[in-house]
């Protein structure tokens, strides 16, 4: 097991107001702009297809990462409720929620170095994409792919894991490697 550490304030600086809110716009504003956009064509037809691409960051409060992993909590918790209410309009509404996927992701939050991102962890965007538009065109609710057993676990299990736990794992995860 990870065992955490507190951080010192002097060893993270907090991403600026301007970085966050642009997480915020693309992760969370923009697909329910693009949902407003395209759905009442999809309700007037009497079917569509819509593949959310949210994040096994999801199911998690995230610190070291809290923006991201909210508005990755936002964008499925939307799709999930969407596809219960659209389902029966025949629109299919499917989340797909990859783990660690070898993009440049991890370059660009810095976790290059971290737990969750070590060498190998990661899948193929390919793959992700392939197994994200099956599971869509089967009309699946949720896709999960890429995700170490262990992360399945804990999606399974966090409604009763304890909280703090939770958070303190999830944070030592995303701070470097020693």
């Amino acid at each position: 097991m990870i065992l955490p550490r507190p951080m010192r304030p002097s060893e993270s600086l907090p991403r600026s107001a301007a970085r966050d809110l642009a997480m915020v716009q693309v992760n969370a504003a923009v697909p329910t702009a693009l949902l407003k956009l395209f759905l009442p064509g999809m309700v007037a037809r009497g079917h569509g297809r819509i593949l959310n691409v949210a994040s096994a960051a999801a199911f998690f409060p995230g610190p070291e990462q809290a923006t991201y992993f909210a508005t990755k909590a936002y964008l499925a918790s939307l799709s999930n409720a969407l596809w219960y209410e659209l389902k029966p309009l025949g629109i299919r509404v499917t989340t797909l929620l990859p783990g660690p996927i070898e993009t440049g992701f991890a370059q660009a939050g810095q976790l290059t170095q971290t737990r969750l991102f070590a060498p190998g962890t990661g899948v193929a965007p390919q793959i992700v994409a392939r197994v994200g538009y099956a599971g869509m065109m089967r009309g699946k609710r949720q896709v999960i792919v890429g995700m170490a057993w262990w992360m399945r676990w804990a999606t399974q299990c966090y409604p009763w894991l304890p909280k703090r736990l939770v958070l303190a794992v999830i944070a030592a995860l995303q701070r470097p490697r020693p």
